[in-house]
């Protein structure tokens, strides 16, 4: 039975290999990751899932009074609703005549993952994600890649050409759907940290930016390898239990703290993990993992 890699965890893995432990392999999360804040990302992709296949504004508003609805009274927060109305009826403005088709929207994935060296594959790991979707444009199929920012416009764009994800898809979708990718549609709607006058601030189609960034062969073959060596790396850390911490990702560039810091912080503490973290299984986003999971623990033995 293989494992799963997605790119959440990779990224994780990358950033601190303990705190890829504390997630993907013990599986605890931190009590607070259930804030309101957390999911504001979500509702807007749920809302633009919706606005992609349906081009209907009736009942892309209706995804977002739908999930905040969910809410309890004490919880809910006015102003992050007002935010996310405002910004989808913003984005649906901006871009209502674009009669681009998208389709494979939000299709899951699931891939070998091969050894760039030899063309076989893992035994141990595949790789699984999901796409927002994809549109056909003059520069050939891209990706299409909605993104929420608070990052100053300028600073978020120059960042966009670092993104592994969109690489690691574009190669997933050639391998799952046979579709030969040539780039990524970034798609970003800026949110603003005003509280005040957001139907307004929204009706600026400035709020709103798309930017193409196209892939090259070298660009693909660095990245099978990259992905392969991950592999390899994820193994030597699961056979020896040797997760190293990496204290430079205590602190994020804006100053925030990392979840697990508590726990590195008491040396592991069975307290500390009870009164401050739950149980959540990895991936659950994914209905083409847990249903092959589900599936696995069913089977009946021989």
């Amino acid at each position: 039975m293989t494992d799963i890699l997605t790119y959440s965890q990779i990224a994780t893995f990358m950033s601190c290999r303990r705190k890829c432990r504390f997630r993907y392999f013990d599986q605890i999360v931190p009590e607070s990751q259930y804030s309101q804040a957390m999911y504001f990302g979500k509702i807007i992709h749920k809302a633009l899932e919706t606005w992609n296949k349906a081009r209907d504004l009736t009942a892309t508003l209706g995804v977002v009074d739908h999930e905040y609805s969910k809410y309890q009274p004490e919880r809910f927060d006015h102003t992050e609703y007002t935010l996310a109305q405002a910004m989808i009826r913003g984005y649906i403005e901006k871009y209502k005549d674009d009669d681009r088709a998208c389709y494979l929207i939000e299709r899951e994935f699931r891939v070998p993952i091969i050894n760039p060296a030899t063309g076989r594959r893992s035994q141990k790991w595949e790789f699984a994600g999901k796409i927002d979707g994809l549109i056909e444009t003059e520069d050939g199929t891209l990706i299409l890649e909605h993104k929420t920012s608070s990052d100053s416009k300028r600073v978020y764009l120059e960042r966009l050409w670092t993104d592994m994800q969109t690489i690691l898809y574009a190669m997933a979708v050639r391998r799952q759907f046979d579709i030969r990718v040539q780039g990524v549609l970034y798609d970003v709607l800026h949110k603003t940290r005003a509280k005040t006058k957001l139907a307004e601030r929204y009706r600026n189609p400035d709020m709103f930016q798309r930017e193409t960034v196209m892939f090259d062969r070298d660009t693909f073959e660095s990245f099978k390898k990259l992905l392969w060596n991950i592999t390899q790396e994820f193994n030597h850390c699961k056979r020896r239990n040797r997760w190293l911490p990496n204290p430079t990702a205590c602190y994020s560039l804006y100053g925030m703290k990392c979840g697990y810091y508590p726990i590195c912080r008491s040396n592991e503490s069975p307290l500390v993990i009870e009164n401050n973290y739950v149980h959540k299984e990895p991936h659950e986003e994914l209905k083409i993992v847990t249903q092959r999971k589900n599936t696995e623990e069913v089977k009946p033995q021989r």
